[in-house]
């Protein structure tokens, strides 16, 4: 029996768009003829959300369409990971026959590697909002198979960023400063890391850690959950 789809709280509109529309206009907004379909999602439960071309999109013999896939986020969405995957595309020919329909580096949908996308998380840009660490709880057995939990923060001034983990009654376990960084509102999200160890290289017990950022000269402060 099938996995039932997990309800859909993540996308408020799903478009599809014409390849040249989208070179000169990756954002903007579109309407037909560029704009080929769009779908307003309103209910949780629509996932998958079906795209279905009315009137039907006609390609002349011999020629092809290159198209693009556009969404848009629904509000309160920040910090939220997720997937998108495209799958079951159908098109047919003028005899009634499948016709074919490739990926972006020319492979057989059907085949593609590339309609699934992987953890996608939305970060914002204000330093307070995106200071966070992903995954949470993390441990040698964390899905992202490293055992390590990095966070990811905002540098809007200065160039050094220090991370400090505490324990709940306030003791030292682990720190970690990065120099060297652009400021202007970049954002890092691979660049600090805690691996679960303390400074003398031993692993910390199962449990809820503080941990804060000193960036920006402002602390920011967040909870980092340990599992062995």
């Amino acid at each position: 029996k099938p996995a039932k789809a997990r309800p859909n709280r993540r996308l408020s509109r799903m478009e599809m768009v014409s390849w040249e529309f989208y070179q000169t206009n990756p954002s903007g907004n579109a309407s037909p003829p560029d704009q080929l379909i769009s779908v307003a999602i309103s209910d949780p439960e629509s996932n998958p959300v079906l795209l279905t071309f009315d009137p039907p999109l006609q390609i002349p013999a011999g020629e092809s369409d290159s198209l693009v896939v556009r969404i848009d986020l629904s509000g309160a969405q920040l910090n939220r990971n997720f997937s998108l995957a495209i799958s079951n595309v159908r098109a047919r020919g003028a005899s009634s026959n499948p016709a074919e329909v490739l990926d972006g580096v020319g492979t057989p949908i059907i085949n593609s590697n590339l309609t699934t996308s992987g953890g996608i998380t939305i970060l914002s840009d204000d330093p307070e909002v995106a200071f966070r660490n992903y995954p949470n709880p993390f441990g040698k057995d964390s899905n992202n198979g490293s055992g390590l939990t990095f966070f990811s923060f905002v540098m809007e001034s200065g160039s050094e960023a220090t991370i400090s983990i505490y324990t709940l009654t306030g003791q030292l376990v682990y720190r970690q400063t990065e120099s060297g960084l652009d400021s202007g509102g970049r954002l890092y999200n691979r660049t600090l890391f805690w691996n679960g160890k303390n400074d003398a290289g031993q692993t910390v017990v199962n449990g809820v850690y503080i941990a804060i950022l000193e960036a920006n000269g402002r602390q920011y402060t967040t909870k980092v959950a340990f599992v062995k």
